[in-house]
């Protein structure tokens, strides 16, 4: 596992706390391993594309164009295993990333992507505050290294520095919400557009409803639910379950079972339900 605990004992957060940084290994499995040869199993950060210029001709013409061509190999593939079932369960994960991979790279070639915004962004940050919070961490760095009498003048530069970044902070969120509010003023269609989003916010969210009242919905729906998943819709012949837990030296097995066969309080049978 490697774990591995980072305190941020250096930035100036304007309270006791500290910004803690926990990072960890893990041992991927062999399928994932198998399949890292041909896609890309790191993690990665969201990805964007400009999915607006798919309602343009000509990039859209050319994203169909790419995935038909890329997907003809993992087509003919799908098609084989439909028209020939194999003994052995598919390895549906591999399938799923290679149309991951071909959406991807059409997205790529047709419209292409942009980077996306780091969490911590606001719509009123600028290099200016960058530069005046990267001053105020320097001088608290300079307060917890010095000695002496330097530390005194290393804690009031630090506290010079804290009120002018606040200051400077509430300035540019003044700014920016007035020129939001002035947008709106000058904008009909944005300001509507934006009531409706701050209404759709607060609204609760869809369920499904039925002519006959709610107790109707519940039975419509538990039906629709039974009839889903009570296995009438599954082939009679179906592949192997695949590996239990134990291989992967998991303590437990799959009905929270120690190896020996006996149950976490010591007795052996399956473990009692919870009341």
């Amino acid at each position: 596992m490697s774990p591995r605990l980072d305190i941020a004992s250096d930035l100036s957060l304007g309270s006791d706390h500290r910004l803690l940084t926990l990072s960890f290994s893990f041992a991927q499995s062999s399928a994932s391993e198998s399949m890292s040869d041909t896609t890309d199993t790191a993690l990665h950060p969201r990805r964007l594309w400009n999915l607006s210029r798919l309602g343009e001709p000509d990039p859209c013409q050319l994203y169909q164009d790419t995935f038909r061509s890329s997907s003809a190999a993992l087509l003919s593939q799908l098609k084989r295993l439909v028209q020939h079932p194999p003994s052995s369960r598919p390895p549906i994960d591999d399938l799923n990333a290679s149309l991951n991979s071909i959406i991807y790279r059409s997205l790529d070639s047709s419209v292409g992507d942009r980077p996306p915004r780091p969490s911590h962004w606001k719509k009123y940050w600028t290099q200016q505050l960058q530069d005046a919070a990267d001053f105020r961490n320097r001088c608290y760095r300079r307060w917890r290294r010095a000695f002496g009498i330097d530390k005194v003048y290393w804690w009031h530069q630090h506290q010079q520095a804290n009120v002018s970044f606040r200051q400077a902070v509430a300035t540019a969120k003044r700014l920016s919400w007035q020129a939001f509010c002035k947008s709106l003023e000058s904008d009909f269609t944005k300001a509507i557009s934006k009531v409706k989003q701050l209404k759709r916010r607060h609204q609760s969210s869809s369920s499904f409803s039925h002519p006959d009242g709610p107790s109707k919905a519940v039975e419509v729906m538990a039906s629709h639910l039974a009839s889903v998943f009570d296995g009438s819709l599954l082939p009679s012949t179906r592949p192997p379950p695949p590996s239990s837990p134990s291989s992967l030296g998991l303590p437990l097995g799959l009905h929270g079972s120690s190896p020996s066969g006996t149950s976490p309080s010591g007795s052996s049978g399956p473990p009692a339900p919870y009341s």
